[in-house]
């Protein structure tokens, strides 16, 4: 595992969490699709992992998937298109979910903000 022994813990604990995987993923698709209402802009580091991973898991339980295909977006070709880290401190532990998603929020947060004309 490339996780380091911080990152590598939270896998750990989440072993032992009581709340079931429908109930994690059905008060995901509910909180997205009450908040956005399919106007939600889904990103991940990477095209082909995380939102097919996630989109899988909603249909495995017969949800819909609350966001528009043409809604998703690739943190890592902004990233190497635009080499959106420079100048970021990374405050946060690599390799952890959670915290990965922090600091590349504040990556694109921060990018965005500086070309508005890039969020579309």
């Amino acid at each position: 595992m490339k996780q380091g022994p911080i990152a590598q813990k939270v896998i750990h604990e989440s072993e032992n969490c009581e709340e079931s995987e429908y109930d994690t993923i059905s008060r995901f698709h509910k909180f997205v699709s009450l908040a956005f209402q399919k106007k939600l802009k889904v990103w991940s580091c990477g095209a082909s992992f995380d939102i097919p991973i996630c989109e899988n898991q909603l249909r495995t339980y017969g949800l819909q998937i609350p966001w528009m295909f043409y809604n998703m977006r690739c943190y890592r070709t902004i990233r190497q298109m635009f080499d959106i880290e420079a100048g970021n401190k990374r405050e946060t532990v690599k390799h952890n979910a959670l915290e990965d998603a922090i600091y590349q929020t504040e990556c694109i947060q921060k990018f965005l903000q500086e070309h508005p004309e890039a969020d579309k």
